[in-house]
């Protein structure tokens, strides 16, 4: 089973929102924005917009395809399939409408640090062949 989840955030002193939605999918593509912020402009008029919607894809690899506007993506999968995108968008709507829903009063905090050996670079011998001058901008070969 594949999942959106919707997170909203409210300002308190001006009623302004944003949403940040997590779908289970290999990637995200601007049909699915498209016909997202259309449907959402009809549920809840003049709340959300491109500029307070997020959508961000987890990028499993064991998604549907075929959702995907460009024709490189969709040779794998033998074309555009427009009843996996109304699937993917009805799903992330309806995260959104919960999330929407159920706003209640909470906090956020923000916290840094460095993880250590928690990832490793694919592809060592590529990052150096970069400029030395780019190298000397970090301490590893891998973000932290």
């Amino acid at each position: 089973r594949l999942y959106s989840r919707a997170f909203v955030v409210e300002e308190p002193s001006s009623g302004t929102r944003v949403v940040f939605v997590s779908v289970d999918a290999g990637m995200m593509g601007q049909l699915v924005k498209k016909y997202t912020m259309e449907r959402l402009e009809v549920m809840f008029p003049g709340i959300y917009n491109e500029k307070n919607v997020v959508l961000s894809s987890t990028h499993t690899h064991s998604g549907p395809a075929g959702f995907m506007q460009y024709v490189l993506f969709n040779v794998p999968n033998l074309g555009f399939l427009h009843q996996t995108l109304d699937a993917m968008v009805d799903g992330i709507v309806e995260s959104i409408r919960r999330a929407h829903e159920a706003v209640a009063p909470g906090d956020i905090y923000l916290s840094s640090t460095v993880v250590e050996e928690a990832n490793i670079n694919r592809s060592p011998t590529s990052y150096e062949a970069n400029p030395e001058a780019e190298r000397t901008k970090y301490s590893s070969n891998t973000d932290k």
